[in-house]
């Protein structure tokens, strides 16, 4: 005997749409409720523990942002190892095409339908790969710390992991290898500063890993134009597959930290000129070689004007832009384009919130919330924006996952966050 199943939806997720999209035509994602019919046997029917309910959006105004929680919360890393271990997750899947699929794919093949397309990562930029880290400080305790700083020891971490050969589940040797590992800071002081950083990290670290850090090779962008030459193929050597964006990571990385027009950490700040064109070039000549370019935390926001030929308005800006909490607005550089929509993206502080609302924890303890944190990585499910509320008490944190944000709606605005906490902090 054959049963029924009708399944409401509040919204109908990408993928629903693309599965049912030929046999019921008429779906679209503005339906408020959409009913979907599944004829089984009564043989086959799912056991009650077995069967996963699909994602339920809370009410019709969630369905711009399509706000919904996740089966299982998903866990905020919150030191540097393990952002270090998740930045290292997304890079070796994205090389090996081994990350989950984007929805946004999804929706772009239904653009007959709703006549809209989204910015997606090519196969031809396989190799070439953006990072967002913004409010790296709240990783560690010291009140001294700033983002730059935190964000070139969260480099020299990633550098020094990603030199060590083969990765686990991605590569194949029979023996163990070093891959070089170039790491492109904007300013010789900065540059100076990291191996500085980099020498009290090899003190404090066990002879393991001072083999990686002795593998990594500190640049500075413009002021060393050329690949460095443990990476550089030979005159004779084959150069193919670079016009498909084809890469070969094991020959090495280059790591480009924090490139920007504006070098905030000089007295007085001031502009950084030519900077958009030292990046090109470095990125072409990269893709000359056949390797990978990562890319953390760019920062082109000032010179728009100036440069005018090199920049260009990005389709849903809002969206997808680098540039902290709340992405800014203005024109980007037409290199980034390549870069969209990064494949890992960490925001230590969304929202800083008042400390004077204490709450009782299920042990009677007082805490209080004092920001937002989100993630966003192309290994979560549906590539979703994942927000928590950071909770303090006893000079101790802890993050509470509040719910996620669906990836075509882009980075969750400030006003969006504070909804979502608003909503789901209880």
């Amino acid at each position: 005997m054959a049963h029924k199943f009708i399944l409401r939806f509040q919204r109908v997720s990408s993928f629903l749409l693309l599965t049912f999209s030929q046999t019921l035509p008429f779906l679209s994602p503005k339906n408020c409720v959409v009913e979907i019919s599944i004829p089984v046997q009564k043989d086959n029917i799912h056991p009650k523990n077995s069967f996963q309910w699909p994602k339920l959006y809370f009410s019709s105004r969630d369905t711009d942002w399509g706000i919904f929680r996740h089966n299982r919360s998903p866990i905020f890393p919150d030191d540097v190892e393990s952002i270090t271990m998740e930045i290292w997750e997304a890079i070796t899947s994205t090389l090996y095409t081994r990350e989950r699929l984007d929805p946004d794919a999804f929706n772009n093949a239904r653009s007959r339908i709703s006549n809209k397309s989204l910015p997606i990562r090519r196969d031809v930029d396989r190799g070439r790969i953006g990072i967002e880290i913004d409010g790296a400080n709240h990783l560690f305790r010291s009140k001294s710390m700033t983002d730059a700083k935190a964000i070139r020891y969260i480099s020299l971490q990633l550098g020094a992991q990603l030199t060590k050969g083969p990765w686990e589940g991605y590569e194949k040797s029979e023996e163990e290898f070093i891959r070089p590992v170039a790491i492109y800071f904007n300013t010789i002081k900065q540059t100076l500063i990291a191996c500085e950083e980099l020498s009290k990290m090899k003190h404090k670290s066990s002879s393991v890993s001072k083999a990686s850090y002795d593998n990594l090779i500190f640049k500075t962008l413009g002021q060393d134009p050329e690949i460095p030459r443990e990476m550089r193929e030979n005159e004779k050597g084959s150069r193919k597959g670079f016009r498909e964006g084809k890469v070969d990571p094991k020959k090495g990385i280059l790591i480009i930290v924090q490139p920007t027009d504006f070098n905030s950490e000089f007295q007085p700040p001031g502009p950084a000129v030519d900077s958009v064109s030292y990046l090109q070039k470095l990125v072409a000549k990269a893709a000359v070689e056949n390797l990978p370019v990562v890319i953390i935390s760019p920062r082109f926001l000032t010179q728009q004007y100036l440069e005018r030929c090199n920049w260009n308005t990005i389709d849903s800006q809002r969206s997808f832009i680098y540039g902290g909490s709340e992405p800014p607005r203005g024109p980007t550089p037409w290199i980034l384009r390549d870069f969209f929509p990064p494949i890992f993206a960490w925001i230590g502080c969304a929202i800083s919130l008042p400390r004077d609302i204490a709450r009782n924890s299920d042990d009677n303890d007082l805490f209080f919330f004092s920001r937002v944190a989100m993630m966003h990585s192309v290994l979560t499910e549906e590539h979703s924006w994942d927000l928590f509320g950071v909770k303090e008490y006893n000079d101790k944190q802890a993050h509470q996952y509040l719910a996620s944000t669906n990836a075509t709606a882009g980075k969750p605005t400030i006003a969006m966050v504070k909804t979502i906490f608003d909503e789901w902090s209880t």
